[in-house]
């Protein structure tokens, strides 16, 4: 069995290699492909505030304009609603991270550096990994999950 810490560890390194893949996995469809791709074994972490997770968690993407009305149910947890009442909802359920917390995310992103360097990989370049802290319950219960250039984490 993992020990939390371990779990934890698991759980952003298989987030993060999604969000990093994720766009070179977008871009190979797309019609233009830029000429260059910037390659780093350097990653920049961002502990959103509660104010900025709020107005992340608002930022709409291609999952609310898939989103069908059999669906907002299960995701609002009631009957009926709206694709925005649920965006609304998602940015009420951010929660501030504390020192502690923000500090683990920089040891592990740090550690994932090392891991790259030592293992001589490099990654498309993602720039700035903004990392933001819900209740979960936008997601029922996922532990954690991407959204654009973002790793939502829940407790």
């Amino acid at each position: 069995m993992l020990s939390k810490r371990m779990y934890y560890v698991k759980n952003v390194f298989l987030l993060l290699t999604a969000l990093i893949l994720l766009p070179v996995c977008l871009q190979a469809g797309a019609e233009s492909v830029p000429q260059e791709i910037t390659w780093t074994t350097k990653l920049t972490a961002h502990c959103a505030t509660l104010e900025e997770g709020q107005a992340m968690m608002r930022g709409r993407t291609l999952f609310h304009s898939q989103i069908n009305e059999k669906a907002l149910p299960f995701y609002l947890q009631r009957k009926g609603g709206t694709v925005e009442e649920y965006v609304e909802y998602s940015a009420q359920q951010v929660l501030p991270f504390t020192e502690e917390e923000e500090e683990r995310v920089n040891e592990l992103m740090l550690w994932l550096q090392q891991q790259l360097e030592k293992h001589g990989l490099k990654l498309p370049d993602p720039g700035t990994i903004n990392f933001v802290k819900t209740t979960g319950k936008e997601a029922q219960g996922a532990s954690g999950y991407t959204k654009q250039a973002k790793l939502i984490e829940n407790p």
